[in-house]
């Protein structure tokens, strides 16, 4: 009874035993062939072979080939031809995987060293491609020196610097676009500290909420972190190491789960571990909807923001309209919310917003359209006539007063608009990015009636005020701040000028800080003052969401704005 299972095992082995050849060419990006690149079989020492100088390779049996599935490993002698890693290759007979294309590359380099300034061992160096797919980078850990390189293909991609396991040191991480050589030099790898917590769900049952993905972004620096465990486990638990900083995280939970994302501002990270504790997360429902324009096409890309019923926009990651202009967003439960659509600037509409819609479970705001626009090409200079980077256009209805959704409102750095604005009677205004010495500026309402395109030139100010908090602070309401406060008096003159401050709520109201206060101040001179200050305490609607603390200064005598400036908070 042994005999038929023996049978069948003996013809098995017979036939992996039997002989497997794997051929085929390699040539570079100009079909050349590609003399001395190794070929490996699951990169092993014995399964492998060289190619000729016709670029051929052959793997036979007598080198352990076997009627096997193989990853297929191409490795270049060359620093200007990129790797390539295979997928499953299967082996049986002989098996040809025909002419080989590898892509032109180029040398990634560093030297990694830990906080001390000594040496990493064991370290590494890797390569992703705009899909995330890790690249073949053989030979990528570093040496007793804490040198590597890498050879990578021309293009964008993402570089990634590992510490040896076992460390808590901090991986780097950036997106670049690959052009030519690019030599790091040395590369300090940053201590980490644990920041830990759990996502539950809120209200009286936490529930844990499992594969949460948490994105860290260090607010001091801008700094998007490389977090290697960045989702939640199945008791909705997180740990993670992260360097000295002030971050916000965003926490976007998986696809499908019935939970909105949020951002968390403000988390303190300094020299020893930190606990969250539990990180509560609304339940939410599915808003979803279509945009079109006036002729009824679907209108792809479009930056989809949801806007509350007291005017604040909730965070709400991929919202952007699909091919056929559909979008879908997940917003907390029992909400009343607008959808406000900014289109693309190739489109040539300008943006809309809908009809506040009660949402209590899964609704479709319907059909959004959006109207044709017009090109406004305005180009932003000082008074030197140097650009103005940054500079922002606002756009209003000049007999309603109503504000226009504008895409491409923000100038490059050369200080041109590039924007799509309505026609009809308008009043624009441009203004300099906060802290400017130019002053903004209103242009007299027009008829705009086709493209329009014209120069700025924004005046300098009297006075100049900017404020600088420590990122976004997450406070108890009323609760203090860091503020930098920055004023400048860039004439000759004493200026006499009064100083207020409040959080402007979306509504129009404003919670003052104190009363005004009347100040002098000899010129041209400007100083700065660091300190803590209390914040107002804003009504219980307005708790959670993103507020400003604004500071102005205005003209004693006449009241007229001079400047203003603000920081955000998040009062709790």
């Amino acid at each position: 009874m042994l005999r038929i299972p023996l049978l069948l095992t003996a013809i098995g082995l017979a036939s992996s035993l039997a002989a497997q050849t794997l051929t085929g060419r390699v040539v570079d990006a100009n079909n050349l062939p590609v003399v001395g690149a190794t070929v490996y079989c699951d990169l092993s020492p014995t399964i492998q072979a060289n190619t000729d100088a016709l670029g051929n390779f052959t793997i036979t049996s007598a080198m352990g080939l076997r009627n096997l599935r193989y990853d297929i490993a191409i490795n270049p002698r060359s620093s200007i031809i990129a790797p390539l890693e295979y997928g499953r290759v299967q082996v049986s007979g002989v098996t040809n995987l025909g002419t080989v294309q590898l892509a032109p590359g180029t040398q990634i380099s560093a030297t990694l060293v830990g906080p001390t300034g000594l040496p990493l061992v064991g370290a590494n160096l890797s390569a992703f491609d705009t899909a995330g797919l890790k690249l073949y980078t053989p030979n990528d850990g570093t040496d007793v020196n804490g040198n590597a390189q890498i050879v990578v293909p021309y293009g964008p991609l993402t570089f990634r610097a590992m510490p040896p396991v076992g460390t808590t040191l901090v991986a780097l991480q950036e997106d670049i676009t690959v052009t030519g050589p690019r030599a790091y030099g040395t590369i300090t790898m940053r201590q980490g500290y644990a920041l830990t917590g759990s996502i539950v769900r809120s209200g009286a049952t936490p529930l844990p909420i499992s594969n949460c993905e948490i994105l860290a972004t260090n607010m001091l620096t801008g700094e998007s972190m490389f977090l290697a465990n960045r989702r939640t486990n199945t008791l909705g638990a997180f740990n993670f190491l992260l360097p000295f900083g002030l971050y916000q995280l965003e926490l976007q939970p998986a696809a499908g789960s019935p939970y909105a994302a949020r951002e968390v501002f403000g988390i303190p990270v300094i020299d020893y571990s930190y606990s969250l504790g539990l990180v509560p997360l609304d339940p939410g429902v599915i808003l979803s909807g279509t945009v079109r324009g006036p002729t009824g096409l679907a209108v792809a890309g479009a930056d989809i923001d949801v806007i509350t019923a007291n005017g604040h926009k909730i965070y709400t990651p991929n919202d952007n309209t699909s091919a056929t202009g559909a979008f879908s967003v997940v917003v907390p439960t029992g909400g009343t919310y607008s959808v406000q659509v900014d289109p693309l600037v190739a489109s040539n509409l300008y943006g809309a917003k809908s009809a506040p819609v009660v949402v209590n479970a899964s609704t479709n705001a319907g059909i959004i359209t959006v109207p044709s626009g017009v090109p406004a090409t305005i180009t932003v200079i000082d008074a030197l006539g140097a650009p103005v980077a940054n500079a922002q256009m606002s756009v209003r209805n000049a007999t309603t007063g109503a504000e226009y959704v504008v895409p491409g409102n923000t100038a490059g750095a050369d200080g041109v608009i590039h924007a799509v604005v309505p026609q009809g009677n308008l009043d624009i205004r441009v203004k300099a990015p906060q802290g400017s010495l130019s002053a903004p500026v209103a242009l007299p309402p027009s008829i705009v009636a086709g493209s329009l395109v014209t120069t700025v030139q924004l005046q300098p100010k009297t006075m100049c005020t900017n404020t600088q908090g420590l990122g976004i602070l997450t406070v108890p309401n009323g609760g203090d701040i860091f503020l930098q406060w920055t004023i400048m008096n860039l004439t000759p003159q004493v200026q006499t000028f009064t100083v207020e401050a409040s959080v402007p709520l979306p509504s129009g109201v404003e919670v003052p800080w104190v009363p005004a206060i009347p100040l002098d101040m000899p010129g041209p001179l400007g100083i700065t003052l660091t300190f803590w200050i209390a914040t107002p305490p804003v009504p219980a609607t307005e708790l959670k969401f993103l507020q400003k603390f604004l500071v102005r200064i205005r003209d004693a005598a006449t009241t007229q704005l001079l400047d203003e400036s603000y920081v955000y908070f998040v009062p709790q």
